[in-house]
């Protein structure tokens, strides 16, 4: 597909290239318990003795829940989010490994009546990095038959991005790069896929800032515009991952999110966006360590005066 790399490999993209390789053929080779266990090892060696990124995780969840958890709690989810981090990035390595497709990991699903809602139509898939976000898209289209086109930002390397386009088409998803212009988003919405779309990066200056977790986080404003200018609905859908053994995957559907097309532009984007955002929220509430506290969420600060948002809403 045009747009997703043009680059020309370079002799370090050739070294790059040969490692996912070798972690590739290391993992298809082993069993189930024994991937989760070299994630946890893995996660605990990172976060305790180079304390990788520990900072980071630390100041996001004393932003995130601040005296609600305990210390210890706090520790808990740290060294598991960079688990399910280290374990999605293994299944993405190798989405068919010794113990078969990753897809098979999803033991459970949460809103059927959402995800039978979802068969009528096209709309926007919102997800975020919790669980394995990469599988939550194959799971919607081999087990529920949705014609997914997802929004894939390309990788620096072409050859691993190479790898990464072939096995992601694999699963029948439709890929569209951001570097091409979006027309072609807009086009796979109107032929009634759901355009997949990652929502919780930090969007710098060209978002729009909105309460996460009762600070004002700059969020992409892409999910809330192609629904209200298509007039199509926000389906929040999350792939969280279970305790267990096995670490298998709960699929997550929540109620759709329905456009006013007849309201204002900026207004009704803005409460688009905090409506998908404040899905993701209570759903990282319940499964905290699910979540991707590694990335600098809050990253981007509002300017005084220019960039508001309204006051955060008060949980019960």
């Amino acid at each position: 597909m045009r747009g997703m790399s043009e680059r020309k490999p370079q002799l370090q993209h050739y070294a790059e290239y040969a490692g996912w390789l070798f972690c590739a053929g290391l993992l298809k080779l082993l069993p189930r318990r024994a991937t989760v266990l070299l994630a946890r090892a893995c996660a605990f060696t990172a976060y305790r003795v180079f304390r990788l990124r520990r900072d980071t995780m630390e100041e996001n969840l004393r932003i995130a829940f601040g005296d609600s958890k305990s210390p210890k709690e706090l520790d808990r989810i740290a060294i598991g989010s960079m688990e399910n981090a280290l374990l999605t990035f293994f299944e993405f390595v190798q989405p068919e490994p010794f113990f078969g497709s990753v897809v098979d990991l999803f033991v459970e699903l949460e809103g059927t009546d959402q995800t039978e809602q979802m068969r009528d139509g096209g709309g926007i898939v919102v997800t975020a990095h919790i669980g394995n976000w990469e599988a939550g898209g194959s799971y919607g289209t081999s087990r529920h038959g949705f014609p997914t086109a997802a929004v894939m930002k390309p990788i620096h390397n072409p050859l691993v991005n190479g790898a990464i386009v072939r096995q992601r088409r694999k699963t029948g998803m439709e890929l569209i790069s951001t570097g091409v212009n979006m027309k072609a988003a807009v086009s796979a919405a109107q032929r009634g896929k759901w355009l997949t779309i990652v929502g919780d990066q930090d969007a710098r200056r060209h978002g729009i800032f909105v309460n996460f977790f009762g600070k004002p986080a700059s969020t992409a404003e892409g999910p809330g515009l192609f629904a209200w200018k298509l007039n199509l609905p926000i389906a929040p859908l999350f792939a969280v991952r279970l305790p267990g053994p096995r670490r298998e995957l709960k699929a997550i559907g929540l109620p759709l999110i329905h456009p006013d097309p007849s309201a204002p532009r900026d207004d009704e984007i803005r409460r688009l966006t905090e409506a998908h955002v404040r899905a993701l929220e209570d759903t990282i509430r319940r499964y905290p360590d699910s979540y991707f506290w590694l990335h600098r969420r809050w990253k981007t600060k509002p300017k005084r005066g220019r960039d508001t948002v309204p006051p955060p809403p008060v949980h019960a």
